[in-house]
């Protein structure tokens, strides 16, 4: 079976929207893409890719990294027995400090006669909001010895010479976005990326230096 979509608008206007994604998907699946998903009927999986443009695309998967797995749990069966805890972050209702008065209750009168003061009531004392600020800025900081996207601790991580050389190009990649996103930051025509007070776009920048800098992509974002 295999499901054709649409590609996405920005796609069409610029072409290397998803080209990263769509060669880093490559690296770990040979031949899937995001605009054409099929389902396998054979395994491993076989590339179709031109071996001339891209090298050997063989798939590297073998059933002995996927069979420990294949009589788990589904994502919704795992929600449900509350394995997977960072998706239940997002459950509260407009992540507010207090849920919207339903109709009918003594709240949504209040809301209805002093709007005012229901909303007073949703903001918080000034210690919760200092401790909350400063709990995001220290959370927000860059330590010394921060280890980004496209990096290592160790250099001799693994001693597979194809796994370098991608992980190399991936390196590559990202710093190649980086200038991409400076470029872009200078180009007046894009008032998308700068705003009317001129604050350049770094988030995400792949890199930073150490503090509260708004850019950089830890290589773990466990948090």
């Amino acid at each position: 079976m295999v499901y054709n979509k649409n590609i996405y608008y920005l796609s069409k206007e610029d072409k290397t929207a998803w080209s990263s994604d769509e060669e880093f998907a490559r690296e770990m699946l040979a031949g899937v893409n995001p605009v054409l998903i099929a389902r396998l009927d054979e395994f491993p999986p076989k590339s179709t890719l031109d071996t001339n443009i891209y090298g050997d695309q063989t798939s590297k998967i073998t059933e002995e990294h996927i069979k420990d797995g294949l009589d788990g749990l589904t994502v919704n069966e795992k929600i449900i027995h509350m394995l997977l805890m960072v998706l239940r972050f997002g459950q509260q209702s407009k992540h507010g400090r207090r849920f919207l008065p339903e109709s009918g209750t003594p709240d949504y009168k209040e809301l209805e006669s002093n709007p005012e003061k229901a909303f007073l009531r949703t903001i918080t004392s000034q210690l919760q909001a200092l401790v909350g600020v400063s709990v995001i800025e220290i959370l927000s900081r860059h330590s010394s010895d921060e280890v980004y996207l496209g990096q290592r601790s160790n250099p001799e991580w693994t001693l597979d010479k194809e796994a370098l050389e991608a992980f190399e190009k991936f390196g590559e990649k990202l710093g190649e976005i980086e200038k991409k996103i400076a470029m872009r930051n200078k180009d007046p025509q894009l008032k998308n990326r700068v705003g009317p007070v001129d604050m350049p776009y770094t988030l995400l920048f792949p890199t930073s230096s150490e503090g509260l800098t708004g850019r950089g992509i830890p290589n773990s974002i466990s948090i």
